[in-house]
């Protein structure tokens, strides 16, 4: 099987360098979905990955106005970076037609060496829009089937954020992503993030898998640090704001009357610059920044509990799968959480819940697991990685993949 996979997804060492470089810290969570994915894919031999990238920087992040194509191998994965114009709309369309051009010519060389069209798929981030419609519309016309991975509904993906825009740049936003909503329905099969996805896209009658994530499998025998000490660390990582209910768990850990225990916070969002104030006034909150997902692991690993308190009641919850909860389940450390509806069944015995998300229920949650035992937490955070590496490795995930594609898509 010959796979073509176009995103913004980079080797882990080209992703770290262009973290480290940007005027502008930000974290890309599709960038480990989609990693750990594919390189959990080509643990079977018959599947060969060429990873058609356009780097994720924009014109006021990253320095450079104009970035070289360059090729990479990692993890028996072919990369290859599109060259483009970094700037405010250049970037937009000359990624569009290298994508486009890339993909033809890579349909053509695959089939001169000799490839059935059935043995070849074009896989999209459907969400990055200006990149994934070149490569779909440049496989159609080939006769080739193509895959699109919806690990979010666009309207909702900035949304939900919430952000301050002006009005010609929420117009923009607009546009796009109505047009990205109206493409997605045109691919011949579907990767979902969660069950649903495809009644409230509007999709009929066309195959679809549900994968919600990954654990690195590489990372298994990584063990949990003794964190039973004095000082108790509560772990929030991932979007800091309102929207995902940050600040009802600040407010609620400010009516816990523990002086032994933290609240440390990593991410970024519109509610940084309110944690930085409070911890003014209680020391015990504490802002640490925005750090790599593989640095975040370790830290996740030294905590007494890991939190995530998104509202219940918005309804783009019902249509997402925060991607904390299985690198949070993965470390070993207990995890507290509201019962969003996109996490499936087969993980709730493994995760402490939140029954009443306002401020009084989530400080109500937070001392229940706190009084806990120190064997009793060992063995709820033990239970939950043992789970995620038995049956959501990126191995078992990129497998259920690779046989999606094989069987229902590939396969004439």
């Amino acid at each position: 099987m010959q796979i073509l996979f176009v995103s913004t997804m980079c080797s882990k060492e080209t992703y770290k360098s262009i973290f480290e470089t940007r005027k502008i810290k930000l974290i890309d969570p599709s960038q480990k979905y989609f990693e750990q994915l594919i390189r959990g894919m080509t643990k079977n031999n018959n599947v060969k990955i060429q990873a058609l990238s356009a780097i994720p920087v924009s014109y006021n992040t990253y320095s450079k106005q104009v970035i070289e194509p360059c090729e990479e191998v990692k993890d028996n994965i072919n990369y290859h970076y599109i060259g483009f114009k970094n700037g405010r709309i250049s970037r937009f369309y000359s990624q569009y037609f290298a994508i486009y051009k890339y993909t033809r010519n890579w349909i053509k060389n695959e089939t001169r060496k000799g490839h059935r069209k059935s043995e070849i798929v074009i896989a999209c981030d459907a969400l990055s829009f200006h990149i994934a419609e070149p490569a779909r519309r440049a496989a159609h016309r080939e006769g080739i089937k193509t895959v699109a991975f919806l690990t979010d509904i666009p309207i909702y993906a900035t949304n939900m954020k919430n952000k301050d825009n002006g009005y010609i740049r929420k117009l923009a936003i607009s546009i796009y992503e109505k047009c990205a909503l109206d493409t997605c329905r045109s691919y011949d099969g579907y990767v979902y993030i969660v069950d649903g996805m495809q009644e409230k896209i509007g999709i009929k009658n066309k195959p679809f898998i549900t994968i919600e994530g990954s654990v690195d499998m590489d990372l298994q025998k990584r063990k949990k640090y003794n964190s039973y000490n004095n000082t108790k660390t509560i772990i929030y990582a991932g979007g800091i704001y309102k929207i995902f209910g940050v600040d009802r768990l600040v407010k609620a850990f400010q009516l816990l009357n523990f002086e032994d225990t933290e609240l440390h916070l990593y991410g970024s969002g519109d509610y940084v610059q309110d944690l930085i104030q409070i911890n003014q006034i209680d020391n015990r909150i504490k802002y640490m920044g925005i750090s790599l997902n593989t640095e975040m692991l370790d830290i996740e690993k030294k905590a007494t509990l890991l939190v995530n308190t998104r509202p219940t009641e918005d309804v783009f919850t019902k249509y997402s799968f925060p991607s904390k909860t299985l690198e949070y389940m993965s470390s070993g450390t207990p995890v507290l959480s509201t019962k969003l509806q996109g996490i499936p069944s087969d993980y709730w015995p493994y995760i402490y819940w939140i029954s009443d998300d306002s401020i009084q229920g989530i400080a109500s949650a937070l001392e229940r697991v706190l009084e806990m035992d120190n064997t009793t937490l060992y063995a709820k955070g033990y239970s939950a990685q043992n789970y995620v590496y038995l049956h959501k490795n990126n191995e078992v995930q990129g497998k259920k993949i690779y046989e999606f594609f094989k069987k229902i898509l590939i396969t004439d």
